[in-house]
Order: C-alpha cells, then structure tokens, then sequence
C-alpha cells in the first residue's frame, strides 16, 4: 500500500510540474507577444514528408535529408502528418511565398500577424508529437533521477527549473529540443546502470536513447567516448582502488587481463556498442543501404561544420564568448548560475575532505564541462540550442544544488519541519524565473547566430 500511495504522489508530483511549466509557457508567449514562426519547423515538416515516402517505398538508400540529420524529428513527426493526411503542398507554397516576398529564412517573432496566420495552424499540429515527447521526457526524467536515489524535493526544484526556461525546451528548434531529450536520458539511463541502482534494461535503454540522439544531431556522437568513461569509472576506479578486497586494490598486469571488473566493462561497452548501433540500423536503414553517403555525412559535411569558418573560439575568441554570454543570459537567472558553481566548489570541498558523495553528481558535472568544451571548441556557430544536451543537466545539478543549500540551512538553524524550507525554495524558483522571462529582451535571441 505505502508503495502505491508514493507511485500517486510521484505521478501528481510531476503533473503539478507539467502544469507549471504550462503557465510559464503561457506567460513567456503573453509577454513577448510570442508569435515565433520559425521556419526550422517547416523545413523538418518537408523533409518528414519525403523521409516518409521513402520509407513507405522502401527507398532505403535515400532517407539523408539534411545533415544534421534530425532522423528522429522525422520519425516522430512524419507518421503523424501522415494519419492526418495533411496537404504537404501548403507548406511548399508557404515557402515559395515567403522566397517571393523577400522574407529571410529564419522569420522570429516579426509581428506579421498574416504570416503567423498563416503559420499557426500547421505549426499546431506539428508541435502534437513534439509536445508528446516532451511531455514523456518529464516523467522519464522523474523516474529516472528517482532510481538515481535522489531526494523527490531535490528532483522536483530540478524539473521545475526545466519546465520553466521556456527557450529551449520549447522554443528552440525540433532537432535540438530531441538531442537534449535523448542524450540526457541516455546519460542517466548509464548511471543508473553503472551505479548499481538498475538491472542491464538500463544499459540497453541508454544505447537506445544516445543512437536517438545521434540520429537527431551529430554532436551526440560525443556520447560513445563518454559512455566508456563512465563505464570504466565504475567498473575499474570503484573496483580497484575503493574495494575492501586487498588483491583488488594492487594494480597489476595479471589483475588487469584476467580480474572480471576490467573484463565487465569491456564486455558492458561492448552490449552498448552493439544496441546502439543496432537502433541506428533500424532507425536509419541507409546505414546499410548506403553506407557511402552515410560516411559522406559524417566525415564530409558534418566536419565542415567544425572550425571552417572564423566562428570557433580558436579564431574568434572575442565573438564566440560574447555569444555564450548572450546564450546563459537568456538561458538561465543569476541565481541558477551562482547556485550551480557555488554547489561545484562545496562537492570538490567535501571530496577533498573525504566526505561522501553521491557519485552520479561528479559525473553530471565532467559530462557538462566535457560536452560543453568540445561544442566551445569545435562548432563553428554559437547559440544557446547548440548547448542543449548539457542545460537540462545544468539544470538538474543547480536543482539538486538548492536542495543541498536548503538542507544546510535546515541544519544550521536546526529547524525540525523541513516542509516549509522546501516551499520557499519552490517560491524561490518560480519567481526567479518569472522574472526572467519579464525583463529578458526577446530581440536578442533574434540576433543570436543561426537560431531557428
């Protein structure tokens, strides 16, 4: 019975967070007279349709439709438009309209009530199956930090922090919104693996969401070397020099080939390695259809995306920061981020004391500095989307940071009734974020680098 009641309150737990984010949706489209038509929309709408059509067909070799290559948008959004049976045609003369007009690609919030019109509709529909995963990615998100062991208090400060940053969860573009979906419940999917705390399904739904991710958008082909990493963390670090067994702390030759922790992970990588690759055949068959244009796209068109122009922080530095600056400012309040670096120096503090931590949050943070020095270093564009995969987990660090804060001063004062502390932190967040979204200046995110 205790077990079905914390089940219901988890589930009305993470429904109250689905609401929240609801009504900061609305208020963030009310206070910049949101009309957004960004046309990134359209154009995986048109590719979805081809991308259909040639799975239908069996075209195989064919499904490359851009190269970031967004397969995922196409699946999840191709499918419905179909059941719909919706007149693709429109979306062709919407786009030559525009040509004709004059109107540049990316259109945000131009305050063209026809062209919004025009656009709101079928922007409606396509957003359906969108919502829909970003609704699922909530309560997958829940759990899965619920396996993790965090506190439920600790879990609810991070999704509220997620649900109320509207621009990229919601606003940002289809491909960015999947890869920050898929790789982080990747990424959790292993910790909670890798920790003890899940049986091997876990293992396996990680390499299902990190090839998602990867389908969604190149970069999360960061997750394989990563993945590794945390692999051999746990299987060889904890093994070795943490375990009671003397033999297993002496690092030797012998207990290197033939000990089984080295031998487990290479084996754990391996079964990551193979469903991964796996769900990316069956999810992107041209693999195997065509592996040439496959490899054109990896090697070809997605390295010329990387420093070939003077955007990259080795030859740009001054521009490149000035748009990661731009990127938090619009992404996160003040008080997230001091929150977020303040609980990073009180971990390396209790580390170094040798006091006990849970493991999961100094992996959260390498994958977040890792992931986000190999974007600052390598992409050629800067934007908050680029950053994507690593903001939800910034978010889910700063929410577990003022959880701990929370707790420190529940202690130091030796208060007895935690509820009304975890409250005030509520309060803290939503208004905090409230007032983000009323003093940011939504023109700047139109000025931001290849956003939309």
């Amino acid at each position: 019975m205790k077990i079905k009641n914390e089940k219901t309150k988890d589930f009305f737990n993470i429904l109250a967070i689905v609401f929240a984010g609801a009504v900061f949706l609305l208020f963030f489209k009310i206070k910049h007279s949101m009309t957004f038509p960004n046309l990134d929309e359209f154009l995986w709408m048109y590719r979805s349709r081809f991308f259909m059509d040639r799975v239908l067909d069996f075209d195989f070799a064919n499904l490359i439709q851009s190269y970031h290559p967004g397969i995922m948008v196409m699946w999840a959004t191709g499918p419905f438009m179909e059941i719909i049976n919706y007149d693709f045609n429109f979306i062709i003369r919407f786009i030559e309209n525009l040509n004709d007009s004059g109107i540049g690609y990316n259109v945000i919030n131009d305050r063209n009530q026809e062209l919004y019109d025009s656009f709101r509709g079928v922007s409606f529909l396509f957003n359906i199956p969108i919502f829909t995963v970003i609704f699922l990615f909530i309560f997958s998100l829940y759990y899965l930090l619920r396996k993790l062991a965090f506190s439920r208090w600790a879990i609810t400060f991070s999704l509220l922090l997620i649900v109320t940053t509207p621009y990229y969860i919601y606003f940002t573009t289809p491909t960015d919104k999947f890869v920050g979906i898929f790789s982080t419940l990747g990424i959790l999917s292993l910790l909670v693996y890798s920790s003890g705390k899940g049986a091997k399904k876990f293992l396996i739904f990680s390499a299902i969401f990190s090839a998602w991710a990867a389908l969604t958008k190149m970069s999360a082909l960061f997750l394989i070397p990563f993945s590794f990493f945390v692999l051999a963390v746990y299987g060889l670090s904890f093994a070795y020099f943490w375990s009671p067994t003397p033999k297993l702390r002496s690092w030797t030759p012998e207990i290197l080939v033939f000990k089984s922790p080295l031998k487990n992970t290479i084996k754990n990588f391996l079964l990551w390695l193979v469903v991964f690759f796996l769900t990316s055949v069956i999810f992107f068959p041209t693999i195997l259809a065509n592996p040439r244009a496959v490899m054109n796209l990896i090697t070809k068109e997605s390295s010329e995306r990387i420093i070939t122009e003077n955007h990259s922080l080795f030859f740009a530095p001054n521009v490149a920061l000035a748009y990661l600056s731009d990127s938090f400012a619009l992404s996160f309040n003040l008080f997230v981020i001091i929150i977020f670096f303040v609980f990073l120096f009180l971990l390396a503090k209790k580390i170094l004391k040798k006091i006990s931590v849970n493991n999961e949050i100094p992996l959260l943070y390498f994958y977040f500095f890792s992931f986000f020095a190999f974007i600052v270093l390598f992409s050629k564009t800067y934007s908050f989307r680029y950053l994507v995969p690593v903001l939800i987990i910034f978010q889910i660090l700063a929410g577990i940071g003022i959880y701990e804060f929370a707790n420190i001063f529940i202690k130091k004062n030796k208060i007895t009734d935690k509820k009304p502390v975890y409250l005030w932190a509520i309060i803290f967040i939503l208004v905090s974020q409230g007032l983000l979204i009323y003093y940011s200046e939504i023109a700047r995110i139109e000025n931001l680098p290849y956003f939309g």
